[in-house]
Order: C-alpha cells, then sequence, then structure tokens
C-alpha cells in the first residue's frame, strides 16, 4: 500500500468580520487581566501587614515628650508603607513645637522613620565648649 501524503489546502484569508472580532476579544482578554492584576495589587496594598505600626524619632528631643509628639504629629500620619504620603507627614512633624526641619522616610514595611531638629539654640556653641587648660 502506498504512503499517503496529506496536505492541506491552502486556506483563504479570514473575513474581515472574523479579523475584528478575533482583535476584539483578544484585546478585551487583554483589559480582563490587567484589571485583574490591578484589583490584586490594591487588595495587597490594603493588607494589615503593611499598615505603619510605629513611627521611630530620631534627633534632639530634649525638649519634647512622647505625648507632645504624639499629639501633634499622629493625627496628621495615615496610610501604609504604600500609601503614606510623606511629605504630609513631614508638614504633621512640622506642627509639633520645636521642630525645625524634619525629614520623614519609610523604614520597613511597618515602621516610618523621623529625622529631627530642633529649632532650640544649644546654651553652648562651639566656641564655648573648649576644656579649660591645665
Amino acid at each position: 500500500m502506498p504512503a499517503t501524503r496529506f496536505t492541506t489546502a491552502p486556506t483563504a484569508p479570514l473575513p474581515l468580520d472574523v479579523r475584528a472580532m478575533q482583535t476584539s476579544a483578544n484585546a478585551l482578554f487583554a483589559l480582563v487581566v490587567v484589571a485583574l492584576v490591578l484589583a490584586a495589587f490594591a487588595w495587597l496594598v490594603r493588607l494589615p501587614v503593611f499598615t505603619i505600626h510605629g513611627v521611630k524619632v530620631e534627633g534632639d528631643l530634649s525638649r519634647n515628650s512622647v505625648a507632645t509628639i504624639r499629639a501633634n504629629a499622629m493625627p496628621g500620619l495615615a496610610g501604609s508603607f504604600f500609601t503614606m504620603d510623606l511629605q504630609r507627614a513631614r508638614a504633621a512633624f512640622e506642627s509639633v513645637p520645636g521642630c525645625a526641619v524634619p525629614s520623614s522616610r519609610a523604614s520597613g514595611p511597618t515602621a516610618c522613620r523621623c529625622a529631627w531638629k530642633s529649632t532650640a539654640r544649644p546654651r553652648c556653641g562651639p566656641a564655648r565648649m573648649a576644656t579649660t587648660g591645665s
């Protein structure tokens, strides 16, 4: 028995309406995938794992207490690690009496760090701190 070869007949190009339907179906599928990825990211950002649990303040805190900082700065802090506006956090720390130039940054998924510079001048400048010689 001779070997038979199967060959496909040349296909005609698809009609315009069929090509348009395939293109629109592919575009709709891509939009659904993008929407699902964005929804998953939005859900992930709002997980309680990423909420700010603490604030670490560094610098000269001799003129402020924890209660003063908590009462003045904490109402201005909102959001999670991904959604906290650091400019608003800086403005919240600037509202604390005695703070000149704070710099806020996120320091890990559950903390915010603020470097603090006091507005009060030191009692002894560098020139007055010289030790008495013997």
